[in-house]
């Protein structure tokens, strides 16, 4: 059974789980518009939440990403055809995703200027300054307020599970936000959320701003794709955000 969209403001999102069926083979057979609709996960998905074009990026963990701002180019696009790990557009009658498996997709919304964002956010991203990148990009393509935006945390890899090593332990000492790293006796355990939380107050969107409802845990609810859970076999869950 997939997860259900739901409204919040005048915008609709899907946060989507392993029942989606979308495994990373499915992004290398896309070459037409028309080949990513025929792929049975997609098609699936576009059907049940009334979705007609749904523009996707080929994710690198970069804090780069795509705005689209004109109708005719989005809609020639060919799904994951571009580089990068954000989308933003204010275009109507299109849907902007990405596809995880631990890391955390964050949606962003703009109800002064009606102007939507998704990012692909892991680690890297993140501690890179993925989140700033995209609040930049929608502050000058849409004059974005920063008191006026809204931020949707979805499912990823939590504390609870996270255990990570040096490389990421070191990456995020050098954002100065400690308490992101929970030290235990088995271990260190990293707050992916807590980290984007941190950045997106000190960057000045307000916490009743940042919704965090859907954020769960990937890797010990088995109902969601988990890279860390599964290995290489992990499918990919996607979330989804477009003007209602």
């Amino acid at each position: 059974m997939h997860t259900k969209s739901f409204s919040y403001l005048d915008i609709m999102c899907y946060f989507g789980s392993a029942a989606d069926g979308i495994f990373p083979t499915h992004y290398s057979s896309v070459n037409t518009v028309e080949d990513f609709y025929h792929i049975s996960a997609f098609a699936s998905l576009r059907q049940q939440h009334r979705i007609h074009h749904l523009l996707t990026l080929r994710q690198t963990h970069s804090i780069d990403g795509v705005t689209f701002t004109d109708k005719t180019i989005a809609q020639s696009y060919i799904p994951f055809s571009l580089p990068g790990d954000f989308l933003v557009t204010a275009l109507t009658s299109f849907s902007i995703g990405v596809m995880t498996a631990d890391c955390l997709p964050v949606i962003f919304y703009d109800p002064e200027h009606r102007v939507i964002a998704i990012a692909h956010a892991g680690w890297r991203g993140v501690v890179h300054g993925i989140i700033k990148q995209v609040i930049t990009s929608l502050q000058h393509h849409y004059a974005t307020r920063i008191d006026q935006l809204h931020v949707l945390l979805g499912p990823s890899a939590r504390a609870c599970c996270y255990r990570v090593g040096h490389e990421v332990i070191d990456a995020v000492e050098q954002t100065t936000h400690y308490n992101a790293l929970h030290h235990r006796p088995e271990g260190v355990f990293f707050d992916l959320g807590m980290l984007v939380v941190l950045q997106l107050q000190e960057l000045g969107v307000t916490q009743q701003n940042i919704l965090q409802q859907h954020h769960v845990c990937t890797i010990c609810n088995t109902s969601y794709c988990s890279y860390r859970r599964q290995g290489t076999a992990s499918g990919r869950q996607i979330s989804i955000v477009w003007l209602a």
